[in-house]
């Protein structure tokens, strides 16, 4: 049982919006910057089908769900930064095919 209905839907929309966000710049970038891409990629679909599906299988209190919603927030948010700036580097590139000016992964801070 989903306690908070209106943080685990906001949650899926932000995951589904990343792996869009994801896909429109591995469209938009020359094949040999992908990488980090993928990488990206395969953490928002490993949030999507953990995290949010382990939420509809397991019953869990109200602050075990928002633990568990806390960790798979942080999974989610640690590509943001780099995602961010991929996209702003896009736009301002003006989206030309193999201009190189992706760095790989996301930073730490």
């Amino acid at each position: 049982m989903i306690h908070d209905k209106e943080r685990v839907a906001a949650f899926r929309a932000r995951v589904l919006a990343q792996i869009a966000l994801i896909k429109s710049l591995k469209a938009q970038v020359a094949v040999g910057e992908v990488n980090s891409l993928d990488m990206a990629l395969k953490q928002a679909e490993e949030v999507a089908t953990f995290f949010i599906a382990d939420l509809d299988r397991q019953n869990r209190t109200p602050v075990e769900e928002a633990s568990w919603l806390s960790k798979a927030e942080y999974m989610l948010g640690i590509w943001q930064p780099y995602l961010k700036r991929s996209s702003r580097r896009l736009r301002t590139s003006n989206a030309v095919p193999g201009q190189h000016w992706m760095q790989a992964g996301p930073q730490q801070n």
